[in-house]
Order: structure tokens, then sequence, then C-alpha cells
């Protein structure tokens, strides 16, 4: 006589995908996994290859963990975002899900699901060369 073996647990239909969005949403209740997009933005690029978006398919609790799973896939970059102490440096900025957090809080700062996170260079100085006019000073022709 064969014997028949029961699932613990009743299986579920999962729908197809709708989309790329669905089709990340679904990998993620899946695995497990959250996706962590980086933005990289101006000179960075020079360090990930070209590249201003970077998808890691890995789940992490903080923008810490999140930023160490990035240098491990582009190690130069680490030290142009980060100080030798570990600290995000003055002359960039790091936004999480398109929201400011302070330099230096931006590290500690929880994740959870699908997270944008984004790094870039602060712009700072100004044209070279320019001469403000005084209109009162000038002769009219």
């Amino acid at each position: 006589m064969r014997e028949q073996y029961k699932l613990k647990t009743p299986i579920r239909l999962i729908p197809k995908p709708n989309g790329e969005q669905d089709a990340r949403e679904l990998q993620s209740r899946l695995v497990g996994l959250h996706m962590i997009t980086f933005q990289i933005a101006g000179y960075l690029t020079e360090f990930t290859d070209g590249r201003a978006e970077i998808k890691i398919d890995r789940d992490a609790a903080t923008v810490g963990e999140a930023l160490n799973r990035l240098w491990k896939a582009h190690v130069g970059l680490r030290d142009r975002v980060l100080t030798e102490r570990g600290e995000v440096r003055p002359h960039v900025n790091v936004f999480v899900n398109s929201q400011v957090v302070r330099r230096d809080q931006v590290l500690q700062v929880p994740i959870e699901g699908e997270t944008e996170i984004c790094i870039m260079p602060a712009v700072s100085g100004g044209a070279s060369g320019f001469h403000h006019q005084d209109t009162k000073t000038q002769k009219r022709a």
C-alpha cells in the first residue's frame, strides 16, 4: 500500500505579476527579501562603473547595512562617501526615500521593504569670471 504525504500548510496560488513593480514585490514576498535601490549622482558614478542606479536584492535593517552591501560591489565608492571614521563626509548628502536625513544619523536609519537611497555630492561654489554691473552707475548713451 502506498503511503500518502500531507502538506502541513495548504498550497496557495500566487497571481501572475502585472508589470515590473508587481514582479519585484512578488519576488520580495517569495524570497523574504526587499529591493534596495541606490541612486548615485554626479562624479560618484565614476566609482560604480558609470551606473547611476544600482539595485541590491538583499535585506538590511539600516541604511548603514545597506551601504555596506553596496561597498562590497563598488569598493572605491566607500572612501568618497564615508570618512576614515565611518561617518558621512560633509560634502555628501544621503537621502532615504526622498527624505532629508541628518548626516550624523543617516547610517542608523531603519529601513523596511522597498527602499531608495540617494547618494549625492553637495553642490557649492559659483561662477568664476562673473562681474556684477551696478546699473545705477552706468552711463546712458
